[in-house]
């Protein structure tokens, strides 16, 4: 992904805006997968629902978290639901 610049008294043509919007578009997606990511670090440090590395909300983070949650569980003698 290329970064978008605009550069001060640059015309502001149709095609600035349409590389513009797909810039943001872009963007907007990432935001979005990002927050899933995030939200799933959070599901696997209270023990929820596990992701594969291939989900959508899986990330390399989330994966530490889970491994943590693991070795929590673990010390404490609890097992993990294997239905969550």
């Amino acid at each position: 992904m290329k970064n978008y610049t605009l550069k001060i008294g640059e015309i502001f043509t149709e095609q600035k805006e349409k590389e513009l919007k797909e810039y943001l578009e872009a963007k907007d997606e990432e935001i979005a997968q990002l927050r899933l990511q995030l939200a799933g670090c959070a599901v696997a440090a209270l023990g929820g629902k596990r992701a594969n590395v291939n989900d959508y909300g899986w990330s390399p983070s989330y994966q530490d978290v889970l491994n943590l949650r693991l070795k929590y569980e673990n010390l404490i003698g609890t097992k993990p639901d294997p239905e969550a």
